[in-house]
């Protein structure tokens, strides 16, 4: 059992470790199931659980304010449902806004709540 440093905060740790104690960083170690863990680009490491690097305070007023065009979901990634929502709210605009608004108070509170993922599948946790 040898000694390493953590790449992310450079404690020491044992070379078994799956992620780092202290930052919670998982390492790149070939004795866990599955090979590999993901690269830490798309997010970033808070007690070893991977949350998305965009804003939950923006995606909560890009949704409370725009909503009704899906704007909060384009700033997440998720540009095909953006687009099916503009679609909503076109033919909305035509019958009843009352699907869309429905969709957008149910994003809303999603989104308050922490549940809302991005393009990646990775929660916005952070409000900053």
């Amino acid at each position: 059992m040898a000694m390493i440093k953590c790449p992310e905060c450079n404690f020491k740790i044992s070379d078994q470790s799956l992620s780092c104690p202290k930052c919670g960083r998982p390492l790149n170690n070939m004795n866990n199931a599955f090979g590999r863990f993901p690269s830490p680009d798309p997010g970033i490491y808070n007690n070893s659980i991977i949350i998305s690097s965009k804003s939950r305070l923006a995606a909560a007023l890009l949704c409370f304010f725009f909503g009704f065009l899906g704007v909060h979901r384009f700033y997440v990634g998720k540009t095909i449902s953006g687009v099916i929502m503009i679609l909503t709210f076109i033919i909305s605009l035509f019958l009843s806004l009352i699907p869309i608004t429905i969709w957008c108070i149910i994003d809303f509170i999603i989104i308050l709540c922490g549940s809302f993922t991005d393009n990646d599948g990775l929660a916005l946790k952070e409000w900053t």
